[in-house]
């Protein structure tokens, strides 16, 4: 038995007066802490379930899985509002739960679908799970969300928490290696330079100064595989990314992003611009040379400051204090790319909401100016981005948040895995280079995949 009936019980009598409440915009949190070993058996088995969202920021030994859901919310804008009319209580002090989520969830690309590609999930969900396991460095929680009491409460959390941990998942087969047919479809190196110089065309003749454009491969796989192994090796190997699965019917979008959105914690914002890039060298001596160029060439150094302006314009008008770091090298395993840490301390009652819908969108996924950059988009490329450079993260109670643009990623949809990469088209933008590019930005889930691109 996993439950502190002793505990869990004395949650109950402290919130017996609200519980007879018949206003039904109260959520109950329990918090328990639990093993380090039964919180690793009960991760493996989240990830079996017919849905779930998981997150981790493996420097920060940060991660949390969720199943089930209790609450959800659609309309725009949801960010927040959505938590506005709702009373949050728990087990625990306020300020210990500041750092957990309670809402998990994302948004689309913002543009029309074409396909049923992405049809197992909405255009933008976020949404209060029912049951969620939550590491916090050396800590280790299961947290239970309810709207309402029910007869022998404990019991029902007890017999949800067995049938997790007695499921079976069609994608679980841990004895089995990967095995993949050929490349069956991607957009082709001659449609890529087509693509490219139209976009550049469209540069040229100032209808825009930068579009985003993006790729798509497509590999068909003879077994099912168990998804567990796959986040571990991206924690492993990319630990400074934010490593993602989300899994709704029978599709999984994950991947290994490195591109935040924003970070919310006491009325202070961090964000970062995240532009222009090249691959990382075979050697150190290689891999400096490669730093000074990429520090020093014009066209990627336009491409990073576009990303830039257009963040710190966007927060102007809602910060107290702005401090921009000096521009640096961000290193991942296989790629480095321009980086600009920023830090803002916002202005009282500025939510998450104003925020996000203000600065996302970015011109390192999109283009500049948005809007003219999106119909360039939509026009040129033959697929539907769909999460793939969406929003992904959780808020909770306190205003606090964390949110990711949705790259290197994957959608494994029945048998099939779909791996998606782009590039910023700016004045000066090479076709050839910028497929380079793109397959570079192919390789972390290539490499998963044991494959050559």
């Amino acid at each position: 038995m996993i439950l502190d009936n002793k505990n869990f019980s004395s949650f109950l009598q402290s919130i017996k007066s609200t519980l007879k409440s018949k206003n039904s915009n109260i959520i109950y949190t329990y918090y328990q802490k639990i093993d380090k070993d039964y919180f690793i058996k009960l991760n493996k088995k989240f990830s079996e379930q017919k849905s779930y969202f998981y997150w981790s920021k493996p420097n920060e030994l940060f991660s949390f899985i969720a199943t089930g859901s209790i609450y959800t919310t659609k309309s725009e804008p949801t960010i927040i509002k959505s938590i506005r009319n709702l009373t949050c209580i728990s087990n625990i002090e306020r300020e210990n739960i500041k750092d957990y989520p309670l809402f998990v969830g994302g948004i689309k690309f913002p543009l029309k679908e074409k396909s049923n590609l992405w049809n197992d999930f909405d255009h933008e969900l976020w949404f209060v799970p029912e049951i969620t396991l939550i590491r916090n460095k050396d800590k280790f929680l299961l947290s239970y969300n309810f709207l309402k009491y029910k007869d022998n409460l404990n019991e029902y959390i007890e017999s949800k928490i067995d049938n997790i941990l007695n499921s079976n998942n069609l994608f679980y087969n841990e004895n089995s290696k990967i095995e993949t047919n050929l490349l069956i479809n991607n957009t082709d190196y001659k449609n890529w330079i087509n693509i490219v110089n139209s976009a550049l065309k469209e540069i040229e003749k100032k209808e825009v100064e930068k579009v985003v454009l993006a790729r798509i491969k497509k590999i068909e796989l003879k077994k099912k595989f168990f998804l567990s192994d796959t986040l571990e090796y991206l924690e492993k190997e990319y630990p400074d990314c934010y490593i993602f699965a989300w899994k709704s019917n029978s599709s999984i979008f994950f991947g290994a992003s490195p591109e935040i959105v924003g970070k919310f914690y006491n009325n202070i914002l961090e964000t970062d611009a995240l532009a222009g890039s090249v691959r990382r060298g075979n050697t150190k001596v290689e891999d400096y040379e490669l730093e000074k160029y990429l520090l020093n060439d014009p066209k990627n150094i336009e491409e990073h400051n576009y990303v830039l302006k257009y963040i710190l314009s966007s927060l102007l008008e809602y910060s107290e204090e702005i401090k921009q770091e000096k521009i640096s090298i961000k290193k991942l395993k296989n790629i480095q790319h321009l980086w600009t840490p920023i830090k803002v301390k916002l202005k009282k009652n500025t939510d998450i909401n104003t925020i996000v819908k203000k600065i996302y969108p970015s011109p390192a996924i999109c283009g500049i100016p948005k809007d003219r950059a999106l119909k360039v988009i939509e026009r040129l490329e033959n697929f539907d981005r769909g999460l793939y450079t969406g929003l992904l993260g959780w808020y909770n109670s306190s205003g606090n948040g964390e949110f990711a643009v949705g790259i290197r990623s994957a959608l494994l949809k029945n048998n099939s895995i779909y791996l998606f990469a782009g590039c910023g088209i700016v004045n000066g933008s090479k076709a050839e280079d910028e497929y380079e590019e793109t397959e570079l930005k192919f390789k972390p889930i290539i490499t998963l995949l044991n494959l050559s691109s």
